[in-house]
């Protein structure tokens, strides 16, 4: 195309109407450039495509946007292909050049275009047919891609519709209200808790709904909500259609318009359940409260109650010690000693129990240290014998009461029997272990003695004070064993 031909199309161009000839005539006009300068603004600096085809749809010049646009970087493969494989739809071409043959001028004509890696994507379109002085065709045109544009709409239309749809139909009870306090408004939600149809709801006004105990509140923010006050965090109780009481939670706001506050809008959550709800943590919280008193009450009664059980079985001890100091016969000494044994054993437990202050659990371990302590006093009272113990037993196991009375008779019948027959040359050496596993205590008791006589071969065999280790092995619901050793070994095991 010759110069001075397109100069000729550009001058019929500058008296077309729309924005793209508007800013070439602002060229002209304010900036005094001649047509080379046009020329070059409009191929170079325009931020569209410019193109050039003959009706049969060869393309003759284009600008470099024009190439950024389809997705080219060379121009001369660009201008080798037909117009027709830019369209994503052939036919559409068609139709674009029976409308400018009719219009002459097609004005943000739309559409979908082919790049070169095949992606489609959404333009805009100015197009004009032209003829120069030899009366030779031609369309001339600018490209917008709009792509992010379409998008950026469509997403609007979409979050409009999530916004309504929201609106209606959300969870949240939305009414509209005017200025006398007639229902303008309600959205489904509102329909389903006040339980009316929108026929219903036609004539109702807001204080009708409102419970009595809150109305005369609510008419002093009424009028503040009128006066253009936002409300926040406001709780109503309402009334149903039915009569029943629910309460809402939520914000009021003014609708203002041209200046002047023509309704109101409110926004409320049902509440109704969270408040029976506090109300009944409330009343839990307050019967906790007396429970937990009561249990203090109880905790001192149960530590007097240990401490003078304690008290009370030393008494008993006492008493069973001045009676001994007077007998000289040797078996009733020894009997009133395990029964004085059996008393500390029980005794310590209490005392135990009421120092710790946990009147449910027993260090098993302090237990057994404390107990033989009084083995020592009980059986070394003369000095002469030389009674040791070993202990290997976890400082943490805690045993609860019921286990540890039985547990400690048994190992106080154990002991006694020890400083009873196990002494040699006045020396006994006596050792505890104890292993936990899962809930499985397995206690291990060995002596320095010579182990039973031969004739006994387990606890029901014996005198009384095994056949008592006896019935306490079944009260811990446990199971006992003699393992084959050149002294005496027993070994238990009971579950938690």
């Amino acid at each position: 195309m010759e110069f001075i031909e397109f100069f000729h199309f550009l001058e019929k161009l500058i008296k077309s109407p729309d924005k793209f000839t508007g800013l070439i005539n602002f060229k002209i006009n304010k900036m005094k450039i001649n047509y080379p300068e046009i020329l070059d603004y409009l191929f170079t600096d325009l931020n569209c495509g410019i193109y050039i085809s003959s009706p049969e749809g060869q393309m003759l010049d284009c600008n470099e946007e024009m190439l950024k646009i389809f997705g080219y970087t060379d121009k001369a493969e660009f201008l080798k292909i037909p117009a027709v494989n830019f369209y994503k739809d052939k036919g559409a071409r068609d139709i674009f050049l029976e409308r400018l043959k009719q219009e002459k001028f097609l004005k943000e004509y739309t559409g979908i275009g082919l790049r070169k890696d095949g992606t489609e994507f959404h333009v805009i379109m100015n197009s004009r047919i032209i003829s120069n002085p030899n009366h030779v065709t031609y369309i001339f045109g600018s490209v917008i891609d709009q792509t992010q544009l379409v998008l950026k709409e469509k997403e609007f239309i979409s979050n409009e519709l999530k916004y309504q749809d929201l609106y209606e139909h959300g969870l949240e009870i939305i009414q509209r209200f005017d200025t006398k306090g007639k229902l303008i408004f309600c959205n489904q939600a509102w329909y389903d808790k006040f339980e009316y149809t929108p026929f219903d709801a036609i004539d109702i006004n807001l204080f009708d709904l409102i419970d009595e105990e809150y109305r005369e509140a609510c008419r002093i923010l009424f009028k503040q909500v009128i006066g253009g006050r936002k409300i926040q965090d406001v709780k109503v109780k309402f009334i149903t259609k039915s009569g029943h009481r629910i309460l809402l939670k939520g914000n009021v706001v003014p609708i203002i318009e041209n200046g002047k506050v023509t309704s109101a809008h409110s926004f409320f959550n049902d509440i109704t359940e969270e408040k029976e709800s506090l109300d009944k943590i409330k009343h839990l919280e307050d019967t906790i409260k007396l429970l937990e008193a009561s249990v203090v009450e109880s905790t001192v009664l149960m530590g007097e109650v240990h401490h003078r059980v304690k008290n009370n079985l030393a008494i008993i001890d006492g008493l069973l010690g001045l009676k001994k100091a007077r007998i000289k016969d040797a078996v009733l000494i020894e009997n009133i000693t395990d029964i004085q044994v059996r008393i500390r054993s029980i005794a310590l437990v209490h005392q135990k129990l009421y120092q710790s202050g946990n009147f449910n659990f027993v260090n098993i371990a302090d237990y057994i240290i404390e107990l033989t302590k009084h083995f020592k006093s009980l059986y070394n009272a003369d000095g002469v014998k030389n009674i040791m113990f070993s202990n290997e037993i976890p400082t943490h196991l805690n045993i609860n009461v019921a286990h540890a009375i039985p547990l400690g008779l048994l190992v106080s019948e154990l002991i006694s029997n020890s400083c009873k027959y196990a002494l040699i040359n006045n020396v006994l050496h006596i050792s505890f272990d104890i292993t936990v596993k899962d809930t499985t205590v397995l206690l291990k008791y060995q002596d320095s003695g010579l182990g039973l006589p031969e004739n006994v071969t387990d606890l029901n065999s014996g005198g009384f004070g095994l056949k008592m280790m006896s019935n306490l092995v079944k009260q811990l619901k446990g199971t006992y064993k003699f393992p084959i050793s050149n002294n005496f070994l027993f070994e238990m095991e009971f579950t938690l």
